[in-house]
């Protein structure tokens, strides 16, 4: 879809009218400027600090070096907008169009952006141009939609990207030290020198990234999908990986019988199974009782859980890739940010666990990713889904509750 920035040039409107500006933001008290018009104008270096400007139409508006710092946008249409140089430090940008506009050297620090679509067009001002990139530093981006966008050399320290959109993004030279990326989509996206360190990556998509040079020291990448090798050039000291399965303890077959038992005596005796963080790739787990066991943040790509019992099992940001799942009981399990892509979930119950005194527990997939997976004859029927990428996966006779999922293939065999 284009977007307002090829429709117009910033500013094109030429300056507003004092009259027309003092009749929108110098309004009786209890009015606001929601809703008003200013898409073309040129509205650079006005002080347009904490304002209500909810849903105003900004697109293709000259802000260079304009004060919009504490202001409220929710919902504001800034698509095309140049934001060179401008405040926005405390803004509240949660909802807003952004798409194409140019962000270059603007502060945006500790900025809210829930939710806001900054499109492709995200530019910033190179080195040798005198500015440094756009800072976001501690801005909270939680499920913004950035695919595309272009952030080379952005400040993004302790930034919250949870669940944000971020493929086939530019990040190359971007510093990430401390960000929050947990569930993050970073397929394809260019990281290339990027500074990761101490920046929380579990559960987050990297496959087909470019990490060349990328310094991920003390970065936490448990349960974080990524591709044999991906990071050979990169700086990874004190990296938090998956465990291997020695640092058990004990053997596999122990540790299973171990939480059988404390399943069977309602924890009175034996020890509940705590894989979190461990490397389970390809184990064997079939026909298991992992009833309420630990899985967090665990790599269990290809493993086979063929029948096994899952049920209330807790599988947030695990990586469940490739596994077999057909016929597993998952009632009340928690799967947040995990990702079943390709996964065999072939009848499998993925719904609401109900208690006797009438208590329930809903299967929790929200944030997951199950693309391509197989989920034909799966209960979902009552799960949580929000935000859950069904992209491809095989929905025939799957019961989902009387709702329709995106991008999924419903007739094929």
């Amino acid at each position: 879809m284009e977007t307002p920035s090829s429709q117009i040039r910033p500013g094109a409107r030429g300056r507003p009218n004092p009259a027309v500006l003092s009749a929108i933001f110098e309004r009786p008290h209890g009015q606001t400027a929601r809703g008003a018009d200013l898409s073309g104008f040129d509205l650079s270096r006005i002080d347009l600090g904490r304002r209500d400007l909810r849903e105003v139409n900004l697109s293709g508006a000259y802000l260079f070096d304009t004060n919009l710092a504490g202001s409220d946008l929710r919902g504001a249409n800034l698509a095309g907008a140049d934001l060179g140089l401008a405040r926005l430090d405390g803004a509240d940008l949660s909802f807003a169009d952004l798409r194409g506009a140019s962000l270059a050297g603007a502060c945006l620090s500790a900025v809210k952006a829930t939710s806001a679509d900054f499109g492709v067009a995200i530019q910033s001002f190179e080195e040798e141009d005198g500015f440094g990139g756009t800072d976001l530093s501690t801005a909270d981006l939680t499920c913004a939609d950035m695919q595309g966008a272009r952030l080379g050399g952005t400040m993004l320290v302790k930034a919250d990207l949870r669940g944000a959109n971020l493929r086939q993004a530019t990040l190359s030279d971007a510093r990430l030290m401390g960000a929050r990326m947990q569930g993050a989509d970073l397929t394809s996206a260019d990281l290339s020198r990027a500074d990761m360190t101490s920046a929380v990556l579990t559960s987050t998509d990297l496959s087909g990234t470019a990490l060349a040079d990328t310094v991920l020291d003390k970065a936490d990448l448990r349960g974080a999908l990524f591709e044999e090798g991906a990071f050979r050039p990169a700086s990874l000291s004190g990296i938090l990986l998956p465990r291997p399965m020695d640092d058990l303890g004990k053997p596999l077959a122990a540790v299973l019988d171990a939480h059988e038992l404390w399943v069977r005596t309602e924890g009175e005796q034996g020890t509940r199974a705590d894989f979190s963080g461990f490397d389970l790739a390809d184990a064997d787990l079939s026909h298991c009782d992992l009833t309420m066991a630990l899985i967090r943040t665990a790599r269990l790509t290809g493993a086979r859980l063929t029948g096994s019992t899952l049920v209330m099992a807790d599988l947030t940001d695990t990586d469940l890739r490739y596994s077999a799942l057909n016929s597993a009981d998952l009632r009340g399990a928690w799967l947040r940010r995990a990702s079943l892509s390709g996964a065999d979930v072939r009848y499998a119950k993925l719904t609401t666990l109900h208690a006797a005194d009438g208590r329930r527990w809903a299967c929790d997939l929200r944030d997951a990713r199950l693309r391509r997976a197989d989920l034909r004859f799966a209960d979902l029927s009552e799960a949580l889904i929000d935000r859950a990428v069904f992209t491809d996966a095989h929905i025939k006779h799957a019961s989902l509750g009387g709702r329709t999922v995106p991008d999924a293939r419903p007739d094929e065999d």
